[in-house]
């Protein structure tokens, strides 16, 4: 029931359709209607939304009173992350279309995944609006409440630690000079083992923290209010014993 739970669901399943691309490689000559079919649907570059669902959660994540003028960057980064999503989504549907054509050729190092073409700008866009968000998430930690702010970190630092170093390496390898000195096979040893800690991470933080749980800062706060009561009526005790003993 809670927004932004649905949020980081679908963005964590956006993620995961990015390792998902590769899939189908072992079939790559195939022409079984399942494989073609299955073959069309990974051509839906869903992760192109990735930045526009993280800015969503960052907005809803943790929640505060007012934002103030963090919800007009907030909004625009929002804004600017879906027009950017629909483009590249829109660009690589109308690429799977034209499948081999030599319009598609000549597009393809400019819109396509850089899984596929490492030197276009589809994942540098990408990377950069991803980790624009990540920083706005820790940023916004901040303004947790006190009592909750340990459990909001851990959701967010997980959420970064998992992602940030592949970002930045995608990010990096743009250039030739760095692709060739930091390959997958070298940078995989750090990139892999945190891409597997963040399920575990978030899992940990929502499940068993209840980072997202809002009926948890209830119960917290019932409890908080009812243990200043109860120790404001002890204290009185005292002074309601003296004066039933004057009287």
């Amino acid at each position: 029931r809670d927004r932004r739970a649905l949020i980081l669901g679908v963005d964590l399943l956006a993620i995961a359709s990015v390792f998902a691309d590769d899939l189908l490689m072992p079939f790559a000559h195939s022409h079984a209607a399942l494989v073609v079919g299955a073959r069309a649907l990974m051509s839906l570059q869903v992760d192109a939304f990735i930045p526009y669902l993280t800015w969503r959660f960052v907005r809803e994540f943790p929640r505060v009173g007012e934002l103030g003028r963090a919800e007009r960057v907030i909004g625009l980064a929002i804004a600017l992350s879906l027009a950017v999503g629909i483009v590249l989504f829109a660009a690589n549907l109308i690429l799977a279309a034209l499948a081999n054509t030599a319009a598609a050729v000549s597009l393809q190092a400019l819109l396509a995944p850089l899984s596929r073409h490492r030197s276009g700008p589809y994942w540098t866009i990408h990377v950069l609006l991803s980790l624009g968000a990540l920083v706005a998430l820790g940023w916004r930690t901040q303004d947790a409440p006190r009592q909750e702010r340990r459990r909001v970190a851990l959701l967010a630092a997980g959420l970064a630690v998992g992602t940030a170093p592949t970002l930045l390496w995608l990010l990096a390898t743009t250039n030739a000079t760095v692709a060739e000195l930091l390959p997958l096979r070298r940078a995989g040893w750090l990139l892999y083992p945190a891409l597997w800690s963040t399920p575990f991470a978030i899992a940990y933080a929502v499940l068993a923290q209840g980072a997202l749980d809002v009926s948890l800062v209830v119960r917290r706060a019932l409890q908080y209010a009812m243990a200043r009561g109860s120790v404001a009526a002890l204290s009185a005790l005292p002074l309601l014993a003296l004066a039933v003993a004057t009287y």
